[in-house]
């Protein structure tokens, strides 16, 4: 499940949003990551993107995250903050801050019967307002939902559940299809998304450890039939500075 918007500095931001809200996740603000339904919630993300690396630390308050402090670079530099107000156990206010303290962004969740409904996004630095509406089926799933611009529609995406995982179709305004999401599941545990699109695929490999916990994130990109790396998620679920190993990561 999401930690999106991280790292707030004027110079990064833009850089940053690429690199965590990434077109795997079905909502892209991640508020499903901010839920309290973890058993066991991570300390730290790091995202390592080329030789660059960002690190977000999160607090929590009676298993409800409150607080995450971003930086980046090998000397840790401030790059910002979020800070995370809650009603009944659910997520209703969020702030992000840059490094200077001043408020970048604002987002307001409203709900229905306990599920999300809509995601209402204040750029404050660009004055753009941003919406987001959620539908869900019979069962209480969230199967689709669209992005409004300035109470405009601009995208919308469609989820069909199936044995082997979760097929989201994404729309642009027009209602054409332009990418979709094929998510793998393996006994209720998220393995693999793959996005296709006009302009090539991506692919999300999810890893865990003894524990089924996420522990790191793998993402490659192939266009025009080439593979590259694109970014690396690591989570860590202890106080300690060091990073989760995993296959890629191994000690001698």
């Amino acid at each position: 499940m999401k930690v999106s918007r991280f790292f707030a500095a004027i110079c990064i931001v833009g850089f940053l949003k690429s690199a965590f809200a990434g077109p795997e996740i079905y909502d892209p603000l991640e508020a499903y990551k901010k839920a309290n339904n973890l058993p066991v919630r991570p300390v730290r993300e790091t995202v390592t993107v080329g030789t660059s690396r960002e690190t977000a630390r999160f607090i929590y308050d009676n298993g409800l995250l409150v607080r995450a402090d971003y930086s980046y670079g090998p000397k840790d530099l401030p790059a910002g903050h979020s800070v995370y107000e809650y009603d009944k156990g659910l997520l209703v206010h969020e702030q992000l801050f840059d490094a200077a303290g001043r408020l970048a962004e604002e987002i307001r969740y409203q709900y229905k019967a306990g599920k999300l409904d809509k995601s209402m996004i204040h750029d404050v630095r660009g004055a753009a307002k941003i919406e987001w509406h959620y539908l869900y089926d019979k069962e209480g799933n969230l199967a689709g939902g669209k992005r409004l611009l300035s109470g405009k529609p601009t995208e919308s995406f469609k989820l069909v559940r199936h044995t082997a995982g979760i097929t989201q179709h994404i729309y642009n305004a027009k209602g054409e299809l332009t990418a979709k999401v094929e998510s793998t599941l393996e006994k209720g545990v998220l393995r693999s998304r793959v996005r296709t699109g006009l302009t090539g695929a991506r692919y999300a490999e999810y890893r865990y450890n003894e524990k089924n916990l996420l522990i790191e994130i793998i993402y490659h990109e192939t266009v025009r039939g080439e593979k590259t790396f694109v970014k690396k998620h690591q989570f860590d679920y202890s106080l300690q500075r060091d990073l989760p190993k995993t296959a890629l990561h191994q000690t001698p």
